[in-house]
């Protein structure tokens, strides 16, 4: 029931049934569910989004599944010196992605969201990442929006939000060209965070492990990824394996023993923290042995890192100890 192919731009599964799959399809507002693991698929028209527009997160509410909250932007990241077109804000759904709404007001109704993230244990508390209105917050479910940006550079382009999974007042938040900041007062104010970062870093995910939040990883457009043990204060380049340093998104499975990045060209990588492999993939992968390359400076990477749909180069296994 899927397209066979193009412009795949969010995917998320519902954490308290993994059977069910949820992803956005780009130049569209389209929304294909799978409710058997992928085996079956059902389209739905999804949020009423302007041509130009797409959706790049979808989020469940951890302690609510039947809501999930979805973020618009452009096709394309826009660049750091250029003028942000906009977009068409946040949309929600009450009802597992059956209908959708939009939860706007005045301020957040033309944000272009590349990222946002709900709170674990209340629903109606949000932060999205904007490139046009830096970070927004709500705690009311989307009736009222509130930029949250003290202590963040102006007119930073904002790409990645994360928030600490036992404690909403601590967040991460990642930006186009200005690396990492960190709140332990839910946003009234930010410093930045990017201790071990190359200058200037481009983050297009942040996420806390859920069994151990101490432990943070981060995709940089430009360098790979990055490695927190001390809850996002400094990092720690984990590149090991990686064929290609753009990085375009991550994941930290449920678990917490395995780490998932998406490049873009030579496609995803899976990182065992525990040096085995997830249940009912088989016998451990050999290790990937790259050619040695050079460190890259801060423009170096395999893609234009505007999170295109850049060529596929299959799925690559390192298998390692927890450091």
């Amino acid at each position: 029931g899927l397209y066979p192919a193009g412009g795949w731009h969010a995917v998320a599964l519902d954490p308290s049934n993994p059977d069910v799959i949820m992803v956005a399809i780009g130049l569209q507002s389209i929304i294909f569910i799978s409710r058997d693991n992928g085996l079956s698929w059902k389209l739905y028209n999804g949020a009423a989004l302007q041509q130009g527009n797409t959706l790049r997160s979808i989020r469940f509410a951890p302690s609510v599944p039947s809501t999930i909250y979805a973020g618009s932007c452009t096709i394309n990241m826009p660049e750091a010196h250029e003028v942000d077109p906009g977009a068409q804000g946040i949309f929600v759904s009450h009802d597992r992605g059956e209908t959708w709404t939009a939860v706007n007001d005045g301020t957040s109704q033309t944000a272009n969201v590349w990222d946002l993230d709900v709170a674990a244990g209340d629903d109606g508390t949000v932060m999205a990442a904007t490139t046009n209105l830096g970070v927004l917050k709500t705690m009311d479910g989307g009736m009222n929006w509130t930029q949250v940006n003290t202590g963040l550079p102006a007119s930073v382009k904002m790409l990645s939000v994360a928030m600490h999974p036992y404690d909403p007042q601590t967040a991460l938040a990642g930006s186009l060209g200005s690396g990492i900041y960190r709140t332990t007062d839910g946003g009234q104010s930010w410093r930045a965070a990017q201790t071990g970062m190359i200058p200037e870093g481009k983050i297009s995910e942040i996420e806390f492990n859920p069994q151990a939040p101490l432990e943070v990883w981060a995709a940089d457009i430009t360098s790979g990824v990055y490695r927190s043990t001390d809850g996002g204060e400094t990092w720690q380049q984990h590149n090991t394996g990686l064929l290609n340093r753009t990085m375009n998104t991550l994941a930290v499975s449920k678990d917490g023993n395995h780490v998932y990045a998406g490049t873009d060209g030579s496609g995803a990588y899976r990182l065992d923290l525990n040096g085995t492999p997830p249940q009912g993939t088989g016998t451990a992968d050999p290790p990937v042995t790259p050619d040695p390359e050079p460190e890259p400076g801060p423009d170096a990477g395999g893609g234009d890192g505007d999170g295109g749909d850049g060529g596929g180069g299959g799925c690559f296994i390192t298998t390692i100890a927890r450091p």
